[in-house]
């Protein structure tokens, strides 16, 4: 097995561990209200619209913590090779690839879309077979990535 030539680790900070822990305790909260709501006096056609709308908000509270724990278990190190990239996603050979660029992803406000809101850079790396890596300027130095990818690919 040969070493790799750059190896890229995901930044430490884009897992904000206190963002999940308080969504994790909002909805182990809204649980316990859920199952403490039949002991209320509400009458029965509030309490289902209560106990509805509790259902809505525990689904998004876990939904949150679920898949951000999920996100942060599939940030794994890029490793490049001479030959090959290892991403998250899978290795792909450099003959393979049919093109790796940089694209920015803009946000702009809904009532004055020209007015922007922030806007974030992706390294994309493009298979053959229509495979696409996508890495995030916010977990990982896609500069460099992308530099030390066109320095392994012309040698």
């Amino acid at each position: 097995m040969d070493k790799p030539l750059f190896t890229f680790e995901p930044y430490k900070q884009s897992f904000d561990f206190w963002t999940v822990a308080l969504m994790g305790v909002v909805a182990a909260g809204l649980i316990l209200i859920y199952f403490y709501l039949p002991k209320t006096k509400l009458d029965k056609n509030r309490r289902s619209i209560v106990s509805m709308l509790l259902g809505f908000l525990i689904v998004i509270a876990g939904g949150f913590v679920v898949l951000r724990l999920a996100s942060k278990m599939k940030l794994s190190t890029v490793e490049i090779y001479n030959n090959h990239v290892k991403t998250p996603y899978g290795d792909v050979r450099f003959q393979d690839i049919d093109d790796f660029y940089i694209k920015i992803e803009k946000r702009s406000k809904i009532l004055d879309p020209n007015e922007l809101i922030d806007s974030t850079r992706y390294l994309f790396i493009m298979e053959k077979s229509r495979k696409t890596h996508v890495l995030s300027e916010g977990d990982y130095l896609i500069d460099s990535i992308l530099a030390k990818m066109n320095y392994a690919a012309d040698n």
